[in-house]
């Protein structure tokens, strides 16, 4: 019995497809060298390479004859962080163009997001503190979060949520922080991923008669966002070291960079 479990174990292992994992090297300085398991070989060349490894199994890197490191994939494609860059997960909604009807879905609670990106916090237009104390508070909480990301709540409005900084939430936007080697993949469209303009949904007959929306996350370099963030008309962003040299006075304008 324990043979024929060993048997069918293996032959499951054995027909489990290769993962697609993005592999993300700084190459400032030109391109890397990196050897998995010590016999197969990635030239990066761009910030952003893939290689396909076996799921459920620990592998090992060497970047450059660097000290080989390991890590382990279970059943998820992701994000190998050799560089340890941080990255910004973004929310897109597709909208049916049917106006046959209008469904009434359950309403949905958007709560304000915020995220900290090197000294910036980053938030929508509309929902910037002018409050110098509650934005310290604020900026206190995300500081001591894993990723960066501060989600506000309905009822208690200066209490940081753990739980979506840790989870894979996405409230319009979250942060990823430089902390993990290896982020399981939960977005939709991967670094370098063209954005498509129009997605095909499979609806019933029934649904299809009513306008439906679906959302879609894809992911960037949190640098690239923050750039694009501060020429956007959509969102605030306010350098939080100006806060820390007490630069900030709340009897003047909102505090947006």
């Amino acid at each position: 019995m324990k043979n024929y479990i060993f048997i069918l174990a293996t032959l499951l292992y054995s027909c489990t497809k290769p993962l697609n994992i993005t592999v993300v090297t700084n190459i400032t300085s030109g391109p890397n060298t990196i050897i998995f398991d010590d016999k197969d070989t990635l030239i990066a060349n761009k910030p952003a390479s893939s290689i396909f490894l076996s799921p459920y199994k620990e592998h090992s890197y060497s970047i450059n004859n660097s000290k080989p490191q390991n890590f382990r994939l279970f059943d998820r494609e992701g994000i190998l962080n050799i560089a340890r860059k941080e990255f910004v997960i973004l929310q897109t909604r597709y909208e049916s163009v049917n106006e046959e009807g209008v469904a009434l879905d359950m309403y949905e609670f958007t709560m304000t997001s915020y995220m900290l990106i090197d000294s910036f916090l980053v938030c929508h237009k509309g929902s910037e503190i002018t409050d110098k104390a509650k934005l310290k508070t604020l900026v206190d909480s995300i500081k001591v979060s894993k990723n960066g990301n501060y989600k506000d709540p309905i009822a208690e409005r200066f209490r940081a949520l753990e739980d979506y900084d840790n989870s894979e939430e996405v409230n319009n936007f979250k942060k990823i922080g430089n902390k993990d080697l290896f982020i399981p993949k939960f977005w939709d469209y991967n670094l370098g991923d063209t954005i498509p303009e129009e997605i095909k949904v499979r609806e019933s007959k029934e649904r299809l008669k009513y306008k439906r929306n679906v959302k879609k996350n894809f992911i960037i370099f949190a640098d690239d966002f923050l750039a694009f963030a501060k020429l956007s008309k959509d969102y605030s962003v306010v350098n939080v070291r100006d806060l820390l040299r007490a630069k900030i006075d709340n009897r003047k304008k909102p505090l947006i960079n």
